[in-house]
């Protein structure tokens, strides 16, 4: 089921997944990330490449599927903390086990607990056409740092997915940002309402329009909970 579905998903020529690369770039189009703000962004590595990722719980860590390549969990190292090479505080974690989704290009690894790390609630309630959100990545572009954007989405799935574009017409996903955190603002602080997997057209530049996989359906939720036994923000 997962196979057709994630084959159904990205069919014709227009879409790409974000495919992992160095994290020497940033998100077309977006501003840098000050030193100690999102904290909870991470990147993902290993045999399938570089990948952006989000700290969910204190021994969890949310990417896209495809940034995890079928094996040993060991061999993926998460990075959070970071904004730009000798900047911050990084803290490096070895993957134990990943899961993925049996619908959908998304995954979560469990790291050793940490006591302390930052960690991005879970948005629970959902964004519709016309709202925006801000979308944090580290993928190709301009500069070895961490940048982000605002994302005003054009098209919501009631179910798993929704799309969008940059909303001053300058911001872009490019080809490193899956598995990259998008996330809202608000009174109690920042809230990760979706993982950002794929772009369309095959061309960076502002005017990509951006795919991403929602945390608010309760069918995603649910999956997380049952993995993580409910040990998220």
């Amino acid at each position: 089921m997962r196979a057709a579905a994630v084959a159904a998903a990205v069919a014709g020529a227009l879409v790409v997944a974000l495919a992992p690369s160095a994290p020497a770039g940033a998100l077309i189009g977006g501003t840098p990330v000050a030193v100690g703000e999102r904290p909870y962004f991470a990147t993902v590595s290993g045999p399938a490449g570089v990948c952006g990722g989000a700290i969910i719980g204190t021994e969890w860590a949310i990417t896209a599927g495809h940034c995890v390549a079928q094996g040993d969990a060991r061999d993926v190292v998460v990075t959070a903390g970071w904004t730009r090479a000798g900047e911050g505080r990084p803290v490096t974690l070895h993957g134990i086990q990943a899961y993925w989704h049996p619908t959908v290009d998304m995954a979560l690894i469990r790291v050793p607990a940490t006591p302390g790390i930052a960690t991005v609630p879970l948005a629970d309630a959902p964004l519709v056409a016309g709202d925006s959100y801000i979308s944090v990545g580290a993928g190709e572009g301009s500069g070895e740092r961490l940048t982000e954007g605002r994302f005003r989405i054009d098209w919501a799935s009631p179910y798993w997915e929704f799309t969008a574009k940059g909303a001053t017409g300058t911001e872009g996903n490019c080809y490193g940002d899956s598995g990259s955190p998008d996330i809202i603002e608000t009174p109690a602080g920042d809230r990760l309402v979706g993982v950002a997997w794929g772009i369309t057209p095959q061309t960076c530049g502002p005017t990509t329009r951006s795919r991403s996989y929602n945390v608010w359906y309760p069918a995603t939720r649910q999956w997380i909970a049952s993995v993580t036994g409910g040990a998220t923000s």
